[in-house]
């Protein structure tokens, strides 16, 4: 009975145990679901505002970069050397006269300078016909640099110059070099005015993760060489530590010249971890999803190609960190549900050993009664019910009482078919001694002797 007990406790425990595990599942995953949809909404905006700065700033540093060229080319100390440089056709001038010796060492003071408080721009040069007649660097004088890829030229009044960014030969860092003309007083072009930058402000500015949690990652990317390569970003920072087999086979070559790190094949990303979001952006679409990103990590982004810079903008975060409050949403309901689930199904035990209860009186009752026992009194606290159960006890109790009753009427129809039984089986017994034929000898002798006797 101990094993009846059990069971049926157990049936009606674990069933509400089933249903209210199953109820807290689905308002867990509901509000996960409900939660995931409104972070995923609210990290989405917050990826926008990023990428939107990030667009901003890039926009005004090129600008300034572009102004910078301007206000060069316009400076008098460059306008009036380039003019003693230039009076001849000749592409390069004659340093013999002192005077214009005297001039060019002027105004090669003051671009030093301007390299000294311009972080930014890593060498001035000035063209004629393409060739370098004066640069910061000596070991450029003389040297063809056209005006076309790389170099990004501009008139100054023009507005759109889209800047062109290429692998530096010298440094094998991403580099823009911006040029522009220098004309006279009369607005007649003289020469051209070359100045090449250094992305280190870009890489910062883009790095900088302000509002994006510890995750959130702003990048550039670009097509060179058709290689999508970092232009910023954790992975361009990482990358441009490792030098270049040619740098140090150059540098070993050259003692006096410093190591020069080559992030070309470091910065390239690999062709099964280029990502979806780096991949849509390089053909020209803005979108924002989820993906996974250049290093296999699933992330939510949103990703942009600035037509005006010629780069990719991405701004993203991971999806764990992202979807992590929804997650924590989703245990805490969970946990709380179980929680009160564990009262309740102790509370359900308890009800379900009341509801059992009778039952089981009634088990044990016809137990008694398959052993031959008839003692109805336990049934007695059971009929009292108004309910279903009592209503079973009284039909069981009155089925019982019956089939007791029948049971001893069978008992005595037995025992008086016993008695006929028996008294059949002697006269039959009887009857076989009389037929025999020994038996028929010895009544005819005991005749004759009667016989006899009477004689």
């Amino acid at each position: 009975m101990n094993i009846l007990r059990k069971s049926l406790l157990t049936q009606l425990v674990s069933a509400f145990s089933a249903l209210s595990l199953l109820t807290i599942s689905v308002v867990a995953y509901s509000a996960y679901t409900r939660a995931r949809e409104s972070l995923q909404t609210e990290v989405f905006a917050r990826l926008n505002v990023a990428v939107s700065l990030k667009e901003f700033e890039l926009n005004q540093w090129f600008e300034s970069q572009r102004q910078e060229a301007v206000f060069l080319a316009r400076s008098p100390i460059v306008i009036r050397t380039v003019g003693a440089m230039l009076p001849s056709a000749q592409p390069i001038p004659s340093p013999a006269d002192p005077e214009l010796a005297a001039q060019t060492n002027a105004l090669t003071d003051y671009f030093n300078t301007v390299l000294e408080i311009k972080p930014n721009i890593q060498g001035i040069d000035i063209l004629r016909n393409g060739i370098v007649i004066l640069s910061t660097d000596a070991s450029q004088t003389g040297i063809y640099k056209g005006l076309g890829n790389p170099t990004t030229y501009f008139e100054p009044n023009q507005t759109n110059a889209i800047p062109n960014i290429y692998i530096s030969p010298i440094t094998q860092q991403p580099t823009i070099t911006f040029a522009t003309p220098i004309v006279d007083e009369n607005n007649e072009r003289k020469a051209v005015l070359a100045i090449t930058l250094s992305l280190d402000a870009i890489d910062q500015l883009i790095r900088e993760r302000t509002g994006l949690g510890e995750t959130g990652e702003t990048y550039l990317v670009q097509r060179i060489n058709d290689r999508s390569v970092f232009l910023s970003g954790n992975q361009s920072e990482a990358a441009s530590a490792v030098p270049s087999p040619e740098s140090t086979a150059s540098n070993e070559a050259s003692p006096s010249v410093s190591a020069i790190p080559s992030p070309i094949d470091t910065l390239e990303l690999a062709p099964g971890a280029s990502g979806e979001g780096i991949d849509a952006a390089m053909i020209g679409i803005n979108s924002e999803s989820l993906y996974k990103n250049y290093n296999g990590d699933p992330v939510i982004g949103v990703y942009k190609w600035l037509n005006g810079n010629n780069v990719a903008l991405f701004a993203e975060l991971s999806q764990k960190e992202a979807f992590r409050p929804a997650v924590q949403l989703a245990w805490q309901i969970f946990a709380i549900g179980l929680g009160s689930a564990g009262i309740l199904v102790a509370v359900v035990y308890l009800i379900a050993r009341q509801i059992v209860r009778p039952v089981l009186v009634i088990t044990d009752t016809a137990a008694a009664i398959e052993d031959g026992e008839f003692e109805l009194s336990a049934l007695d606290a059971v009929t009292v019910r108004s309910d279903e159960i009592g209503q079973l006890a009284r039909i069981f109790q009155n089925m019982a009482k019956q089939v007791y009753q029948r049971e001893q009427r069978l008992k005595r129809q037995v025992a008086e078919l016993t008695i006929e039984i028996d008294q059949t089986r002697k006269e039959q017994q009887v009857a076989e001694i009389t037929e025999t034929d020994y038996f028929k000898e010895l009544t005819q002798k005991a005749k004759d002797l009667r016989n006899r006797r009477n004689a």
